[in-house]
């Protein structure tokens, strides 16, 4: 009876192996790339606009980081040294 099992089950598990290993051979392509899996799938091009709508908004908060420790190291004189080097603004900021 146990070997009958075994057989049974050692079936089972040797006829889900080539089914599992494709699902996990399509599953890192969709993993490592899902904006274009979910391009494809959907047949729009929606994720390029939103990716740039980010990027827009990520290089602006960055002008405005810098042109806040600016203004207050050279206008209001309470963060850093308004005599300091300006290049060294540059590179600490």
């Amino acid at each position: 009876m146990e070997e009958l099992l075994v057989m049974l089950i050692a079936g089972i598990l040797s006829g889900c192996l080539v089914y599992v290993n494709s699902l996990l051979n399509d599953l890192v392509p969709i993993d490592f790339h899902a904006e274009k899996y979910m391009d494809t799938l959907l047949g729009t091009n929606g994720f390029t606009e939103v990716f740039n709508i980010f990027l827009c908004f990520g290089i602006s908060l960055i002008v405005l980081k810098f042109l806040k420790k600016g203004f207050e190291q050279y206008i209001l004189w309470t963060e850093g040294d308004a005599d300091a080097d300006t290049l060294i603004f540059l590179t600490v900021f």
